[in-house]
């Protein structure tokens, strides 16, 4: 059972369906690594891999940025704005309750992505050429650290 050390709780069910997913596509693959090949958009690898499938399948409500609208719905996605006004080209803004569900969304989310966001700018974690369980762990422990500090 992977570990998932980070400030928003993660339901044993989702991490179970995920790595189920992983674990056959690396074994299609024939490789223990967990990069797949390809630079793709979280979303596209998602759908390629079947990710998004098992996740709407297995019933796991899932917190997602609007990238993910349209999966299912089991995805939690923020409001969207409303569309433009024909006659005038103006917006009408979102109304108090759809901006406190975008708060609690950003409060939910928030956490899980912040580590990432700091992961892509340390270019140290580029050039790490070692086994993926040794990478695996210090980003744990980096996550855990960033997230409590």
């Amino acid at each position: 059972m992977p570990s998932y050390p980070s400030g928003m709780t993660v339901p044993n069910r989702a991490l179970i369906t995920v790595t189920d997913v992983l674990r056959r596509t690396r074994n299609q693959r024939r490789t223990r690594w967990r990069r797949l090949p390809g630079a793709r958009h979280d979303m596209g690898a998602a759908r390629e891999h079947g990710i998004t499938d098992a996740l709407v399948a297995a019933g796991v409500q899932v917190v997602a940025d609007s990238g993910y609208r349209g999966v299912g719905p089991t995805f939690d996605l923020p409001q969207r704005r409303r569309p433009a006004d024909p006659a005038t080209g103006a917006r009408q803004r979102l109304s108090r309750n759809q901006r406190e569900v975008n708060a609690a969304h950003a409060a939910q989310h928030g956490p899980g992505e912040r580590p990432d966001a700091v992961f892509k700018s340390w270019r140290v974690l580029r050039k790490i050429r070692c086994c993926p369980l040794r990478t695996t762990a210090l980003v744990n422990a980096i996550q855990v650290l960033i997230v409590t500090g």
